[in-house]
């Protein structure tokens, strides 16, 4: 209930609206019974959180005493707010921040110029090792590869412009000229401005959102920023062969229950796709399971031990993972499963626990991209299907006009197929 934490203005003003915003997000990820209270003995704890490493609970107990609060052993968000605005703890020194909400999620703060942002860690630590995998063998990145995914190397590392060039021609190889890309080792500014300016005009052209990003925030290392363009790069990277032309068993997946035709297939984004595609094998497997979407509902790991169960019933022991009463080891168990099937896992299992969407999303597209345990199409459904014919060019003026139409970046607008998305003229 929002109600719980307001706050007297004249307080609230003494914080910028991202600082306000940033502590509010603290005091709720330590207030257990969302009651708009904490206890006081939690204080010191998220002192040190703050970056308040020399805090004593000597202070702590000064600090109480000075805004003389009640003795009731909690602390209200507007007794909470006191303490911060007399301890001074948010200033624009580039100060991080590392906190842990209740699913045990790192988030990083940063202040910069006044202001608060935030990132997930575990967000960090997978792109790194998506790029690495995608890239470590690439000669122009062996100076920067492999990103350590456990620090704030990669940030530093897309800071010339390269990754996200090379990142973009894995997804359209031949999008980047090679000889356009400065590959000097200690580039100057300028080359790095040209390679960010290439990579920004580029990932643009290829359907992703950059609107009010420049070259300026990258080689500041706006880590909110970077991640976002890279999650938008990396999804494309692992949903980019799951369609009907590469994967032609996804008619598998048509709804024939509600009078579904192929065609109809083409219009799903691919997030359902794969929604459907876990229930198809939760179905095959007599589960009780449904998914409605990849996130919070795998977080037990029920569902992922069923399906990588299904796909291959020696990977893992499903049994086993049911009768597993810790959430973490059931996670760390489905994991170890994705790696008999040849997989390497991009994720932890606090990741599954977690439900991060983006994070569950990346893992649930490598397990369907490695093996997605559809029966083959026999030659008649192949021509039912109508993909035996495949118009190349076709295919190719499609996607250019579908990436230019998502690059405008119009509100709730994004076009999975331009022939069927444009068919009602809307």
């Amino acid at each position: 209930m929002e109600g719980t934490y307001d706050v007297p203005y004249d307080l609230k003003k003494k914080f910028s609206a991202p600082e306000y915003t940033e502590l509010l997000n603290i005091f709720k990820a330590n207030d257990e019974n969302s009651n708009g209270t904490i206890q006081k003995s939690e204080l010191l704890k998220i002192l040190k959180n703050l970056g308040h490493r020399e805090s004593t609970e000597e202070d702590v107990s000064a600090m109480l005493a000075k805004v003389d609060l009640n003795d009731d052993k909690e602390l209200s968000f507007t007794e909470f707010l006191t303490l911060m605005s007399d301890f001074n703890t948010v200033e624009s020194s580039g100060d991080t921040v590392v906190t842990v909400n209740k699913a045990g999620k790192e988030v990083v703060a940063k202040s910069s110029g006044g202001s608060l942002h935030t990132y997930a860690v575990e967000e960090r630590e997978c792109f790194s090792r998506v790029i690495n995998q995608n890239l470590v063998s690439d000669p122009d990145c062996q100076e920067f590869l492999p990103i350590d995914p456990e620090s704030d190397d990669l940030f530093k590392a897309v800071d010339n412009g390269i990754i996200f060039l090379k990142l973009v021609n894995i997804i359209h190889p031949g999008t980047i000229d090679e000889r356009a890309i400065n590959k000097k080792k200690d580039m100057n500014i300028f080359l790095m401005k040209e390679n960010l300016n290439l990579a920004l005009v580029s990932i643009k052209s290829i359907g992703c959102k950059v609107l009010g990003v420049n070259d300026e925030l990258i080689m500041k290392h706006a880590e909110n920023i970077i991640l976002g363009i890279l999650w938008q790069l990396i999804r494309i990277i692992l949903v980019k062969d799951i369609n009907l032309k590469h994967v032609p068993e996804l008619a598998r997946l048509v709804d024939e229950d509600n009078d579904e035709e192929f065609n109809d297939l083409l219009k799903l984004p691919v997030e359902e796709l794969l929604v459907r595609w876990l229930n198809y094998h939760l179905k095959k497997a007599k589960s009780d399971r449904t998914v409605q979407k990849i996130g919070k509902q795998m977080s037990d790991s029920i569902v992922y031990a069923t399906v990588l169960h299904q796909l291959d019933k020696d990977c893992i022991d499903l049994n086993e993972v049911k009768n597993e009463d810790d959430e973490r080891k059931r996670a760390k168990l489905v994991l170890d499963g994705a790696t008999k099937l040849g997989i390497t896992p991009l994720i932890g299992p606090a990741d599954i626990v977690s439900g991060n969407t983006k994070l569950n999303t990346i893992f649930t597209a490598d397990v369907f991209n490695h093996k997605h345990g559809l029966e083959e199409l026999t030659q008649e459904e192949y021509e039912a299907a109508a993909m035996l014919d495949d118009d190349v060019e076709g295919s190719r003026e499609e996607r250019s006009f579908r990436m230019w139409m998502n690059s405008l970046g119009i509100d709730d607008v994004y076009v999975n197929n331009l022939y069927e998305d444009a068919r009602d003229g809307m």
